[in-house]
């Protein structure tokens, strides 16, 4: 008679991880206007740890977390000034360990220091009526299981779930196939001199744009993260003759590039040799953004909100620099984004919100970016980054995803 590999079954992997995860997460909430650095008061800043100190003694937390942690942050600004997303993040990051003032213990915060951040995803919007700040703090060990559980479930390893159901249930977009929408882009382009003659050039442009936004929404809802690939980069070498394990650690040494689509390249300097690294920097990435928008031309001008997703291989260098912590570096990378692809603010939590208007200090701003960092290995080249650009509304993080097609196998397991 048949009996299932319990090991092998959703039902039982899932009891156990739920039990992991909640035991090395903390949820907290925090009401109120979020702050840049330079505007938020010390008796603010002071308040605002109170209240996580009071909150990790409620859940019953051993701080501060050691080893490598995640941080998801919901940004929810007000104002006709709100603050950008990177000044927010970096502030209230720092908080997060740095104590105040003496009444404040270091040993009481959640974090010993902002270089423990392998994995950082900060969202977004602009909220008048609630403004407030949600965080997610994780050991990195939630994120590596969850995104193992949902790639085991994905790809049909796991007994007890209906694998086609699944694939159905996590379909992220439908819509008109891409080369479909090329190909009318194309043919309106063709018969310009027709179309000019009957309608004009005004309504030839609008269609013109009308199709190349088409493309572009196209375009950036099927780009994501793949959570397989990223879940094999972040695995550590084991010694283990299995061909299959061999193949992965050669793919996450050589092409860690290749987990996202739509990708700008940006190989780092070594600081320890390099006179004015920052500085050289921070013209290699506008560099490759402008490269980027030339050899893309459906995303020379974003119509849409979007996020960028990063992979992230750190440097040879052991010294303390601008590539050590994943907050200091979105804090470079952000504004240039802005500066060079100038992305939009969505309207649609705007006029949810009642906002008459997009405050003039956020006219471009992105609305989600997510960053992981990737252990290094001793035969591997220098730091890279590899920067992908895609649809915020359709995908959420890692973390998010991952979690969604949890919930979802879980809708998918077969009666016994």
């Amino acid at each position: 008679m048949y009996t299932k590999n319990i090991f092998k079954t959703f039902k039982m992997r899932n009891g156990k991880y739920q039990r992991m995860f909640y035991r090395n997460w903390v949820y907290f909430v925090y009401p109120g206007a979020p702050h840049s650095k330079n505007t938020m008061k010390d008796a603010i800043k002071y308040a605002f740890q109170l209240e996580l100190v009071k909150k990790i003694k409620e859940m019953k937390e051993k701080t501060p977390f050691v080893g490598n942690v995640g941080v998801e942050m919901y940004i929810e600004a007000c104002g006709k000034t709100p603050p950008h997303i990177h000044t927010v993040a970096k502030n209230y990051i720092d908080l997060l360990y740095k104590p105040v003032n003496k009444n404040i213990s270091k040993d009481d915060l959640i974090l010993e220091d902002d270089n423990q951040i392998s994995h950082l995803c900060i969202y977004y919007s602009v909220n008048n009526q609630n403004p407030k700040i949600t965080f997610q703090i994780y050991k990195m060990q939630c994120l590596k299981e969850s995104m193992r559980l949902a790639v085991d479930a994905l790809y049909g390893r796991l007994e007890d779930v209906d694998k086609n159901e699944l694939e159905r249930k996590c379909e992220d977009y439908e819509g008109d196939d891409l080369s479909d929408l090329v190909e009318r882009y194309r043919d309106h382009v063709k018969e310009k001199e027709l179309i000019l003659k009957n309608i004009g050039g005004k309504s030839y442009n609008n269609m013109l744009r009308l199709y190349k936004m088409d493309i572009q929404k196209s375009i950036l809802k099927h780009s994501k993260q793949d959570i397989a690939s990223v879940y094999e980069l972040l695995k550590r070498n084991r010694n283990h003759k299995d061909e299959l394990l061999n193949k992965l650690n050669e793919f996450r040494k050589q092409n860690a590039e290749f987990s996202i689509k739509n990708l700008v390249k940006i190989k780092l300097p070594n600081v320890t040799f390099e006179h004015d690294y920052l500085n050289n920097f921070k013209n290699n990435i506008r560099k490759q953004f402008n490269e980027f928008k030339n050899k893309n031309p459906f995303l020379d001008k974003l119509y849409f909100p979007v996020a960028i997703e990063v992979v992230y291989r750190p440097t040879k260098t052991k010294s303390k620099d601008v590539f050590k912590d994943l907050d200091n570096l979105m804090r470079i990378i952000v504004p240039i984004f802005h500066e060079i692809f100038s992305p939009p603010l969505g309207f649609d939590s705007l006029v949810e919100k009642n906002l008459c208007q997009i405050p003039k200090t956020i006219k471009y701003q992105l609305e989600r970016y997510e960053i992981v960092m990737i252990p290094r290995k001793k035969d591997d080249d220098d730091g890279i980054l590899t920067l992908g650009i895609c649809d915020w509304q359709t995908h959420e993080g890692l973390l998010g995803r991952a979690r969604r097609i949890i919930d979802k196998a879980e809708e998918c397991v077969k009666n016994d």
